[in-house]
């Protein structure tokens, strides 16, 4: 097929690309997509710092799924740390973008071009890889277990999900099926959908005797994202089976609390509680590693790089704290009250002794360590 091209750069790679994916990247036959640059811009540095944490100098790495090649061809170049990058798509329109790509960028001696489906790839490949990238258009559950037959003891596998609506709880019975775990429609659902993510990973780790800790975790406009060190070893596994459970929702009051297992009953009012799950209920990122992306980031002084910080930043400001957090909007809409800023409400809840973080998942939320009552007394 002929498609009118465009030449573009992103970080460090030089790359052609079909024009039509620059005004509809979801319709053009070989997908590449400009606002997906922030994802990949992040995914690069956490790449880098998750081989150091891992202790690989020159990691052998698949980006399956990858169309024309932007995310593994920039791992290569600006992680510099690579001996062997496999490119796995079965698109036969983006074989000669992605061959065109490996090629001005120089990275032929690193590179395998592999014209097959990534599943097929895993099962066939006689090869145990340091990392692993999952990208899909979806859902990545359907290469989940044949990635972590061919993962390396000790390792690194990231994870997209774009089939947002899914996992927030817009359309429950796709999440259930696809995940066997129940989402929330709720103000805070994105954390819910990202918890659902990173669990589903954590129970399909443990069917091959590997424990995960959820690296690096976000949520961003349609979709999340989760980076996760991989370790195997039975014993290992088991230890996880803790951080795995339910958030129990009550709609009548807004009380919400995580659990091993579901409750019925709201503790506050007594009415009958939803429950998501089961979902990955321990932090989301690894605190020294989001220590080592900030000082690493802040030697860039671009743009970017300012937007990539403030993410980091944020994560790093909410990861002590519970599960959930409170959109003041919604809260004060059904609490009968005014809204106000989050800042005076922060200033009132800390002032009670309480912790209180902004939160990257919404503008007009908290995280906090107060109960919804209390956070209830702060708006009036």
């Amino acid at each position: 097929m002929t498609m009118k091209t465009t030449q573009i750069t992103e970080g460090l790679a030089s790359l052609t690309i079909p024009r039509q994916s620059l005004r509809d990247p979801f319709h053009c036959p070989v997908f590449f997509n400009p606002a997906m640059k922030f994802n990949r811009d992040v995914s690069v540095l956490a790449f880098k710092h998750s081989m150091k944490r891992i202790g690989v100098k020159k990691a052998v790495a698949v980006d399956g799924l990858c169309a024309l090649g932007v995310r593994g061809i920039r791992y290569a170049l600006e992680g510099k740390n690579v001996e062997k990058m496999f490119f796995v798509d079965a698109n036969d329109d983006a074989l000669p973008f992605l061959k065109k790509n490996v090629k001005a960028n120089k990275l032929e001696r690193v590179s395998s071009i592999e014209r097959t489906d990534l599943n097929r790839f895993f099962l066939n490949s006689e090869t145990f890889f340091d990392f692993i990238e999952i990208d899909p258009f979806g859902s990545p559950v359907f290469f989940l277990e044949s990635a972590f037959r061919r993962l390396k003891k000790t390792s690194v596998l990231s994870v997209t999900a774009t089939d947002l609506a899914n996992l927030a709880g817009a359309r429950m019975l796709p999440c259930i099926k696809h995940y066997d775990a129940r989402p929330l429609h709720s103000a805070y659902a994105h954390e819910i959908a990202l918890r659902v993510l990173v669990g589903r990973v954590a129970r399909t780790a443990m069917k091959f005797d590997f424990a995960v800790l959820p690296l690096l975790s976000f949520y961003r406009r349609h979709y999340v994202k989760t980076f996760l060190l991989c370790e195997k070893g039975a014993m290992k596994a088991d230890d996880m089976i803790p951080n795995i459970g339910f958030v129990n929702h009550c709609v009548h009051c807004l009380h919400r609390f995580p659990s091993r297992r579901q409750k019925e009953c709201c503790p506050s009012c007594r009415e009958p509680l939803e429950a998501a799950g089961p979902l990955w209920l321990s932090e989301l990122n690894d605190s020294k590693f989001l220590d080592a992306l900030l000082k690493d980031v802040r030697k860039d002084h671009s743009k970017d790089a300012k937007s990539v910080e403030k993410l980091i930043r944020l994560l790093r400001s909410e990861n002590a704290f519970p599960v959930s957090f409170f959109d003041l909007h919604v809260l004060a809409k059904k609490s009968g009250v005014s809204v106000r800023s989050v800042e005076r409400v922060s200033d009132q809840l800390k002032r009670k002794g309480f912790q209180v973080s902004r939160t990257h998942f919404s503008p007009t939320s908290i995280k906090t360590n107060a109960s919804v009552k209390e956070v209830r007394a702060a708006l009036r």
